[in-house]
């Protein structure tokens, strides 16, 4: 009988966590991530497979302060439901990079668009296009700006 009620215990819990993710819906909307920027190196052209043979692909990802749900429509065709997404590809031009490195080690929050993952130089599920990014103030997480 413990047994039992710890079971459903823990599988409430488990629950609770899983909803606790936000969802936020792909491109067109314009939402905020929430995380640290970290830069990655993965292999790229012509195989995709080993750092030593193949080219370079540097690549920055937003590790998310807290997971998300990112929930795609039903007419989709090149989106895909994505749950407790906690990793997301930047995409921006060496512009934004410049104007935004200084705040890289820290906690920032990311204002863009997200869309899944379509080509071998996509690292994460899921991608988002910078618009704008700027340093973190205290208690704000992610959120979904504008249809």
């Amino acid at each position: 009988m413990r047994r039992a009620i710890f079971t459903i215990f823990l599988l409430a819990g488990v629950v609770a966590i899983t909803n606790a993710a936000d969802s936020l819906p792909y491109e067109p909307a314009i939402v905020e991530l929430t995380g640290k920027v970290t830069r990655h190196v993965f292999p790229g052209p012509p195989n995709y497979e080993s750092l030593v043979t193949d080219k370079r692909e540097v690549c920055w990802i937003l590790q998310l302060e807290r997971p998300i749900n990112v929930v795609a429509t039903d007419d989709s065709l090149v989106n895909y439901t994505e749950n407790g997404v906690r990793r997301v590809q930047l995409i921006w031009d060496s512009q934004q990079y410049r104007q935004y490195q200084g705040l890289l080690p820290h906690l920032v929050i990311v204002t863009g668009t997200l869309s899944h993952a379509i080509s071998g130089h996509h690292h994460t599920p899921v991608l988002m296009s910078v618009l704008q990014l700027h340093a973190k103030p205290s208690r704000q997480h992610h959120r979904r700006l504008k249809p």
